[in-house]
């Protein structure tokens, strides 16, 4: 059951895309247990060239959703995404993918296009 909570959080983006540092969040340990759960998911699956397990993991990157908070890394999960999706999902994970480049910094940018 907390899979599939966990599931349709992160699926859902009920978190701003790489909220700023300064926002606070109270999560019980059960839900960062279950976001966790659902991070090492998505990886697994983004690793076996699931495109929409990308887009997925770009969302929990860019929000901390268990894992660290990486806008950098967010951008280079939804840029793998793109380049293996096809159709409607490769123009919506482009659109998301550009979205979240015009929220991060200069530096970030930089790295992510690295």
């Amino acid at each position: 059951m907390l899979r599939i909570v966990a599931l349709l959080m992160v699926t859902t983006g009920m978190l701003p895309v790489c909220a700023s540092a300064d926002t606070t969040q109270t999560n019980t340990q059960a839900q960062v247990q279950a976001q966790e759960m659902v991070a090492a998911e998505l990886r697994t699956r983004a690793e076996r060239d699931d495109a929409e397990a990308g887009y997925k993991l770009r969302v929990t990157c860019a929000n901390g959703q268990g894992v660290p908070q990486d806008c950098v890394q967010a951008h280079k999960r939804e840029s793998l995404a793109v380049s293996r999706a096809s159709g409607d999902n490769q123009r919506a994970f482009t659109k998301g993918r550009d979205a979240l480049f015009v929220r991060m910094t200069p530096a970030q940018a930089d790295e992510a296009q690295q």
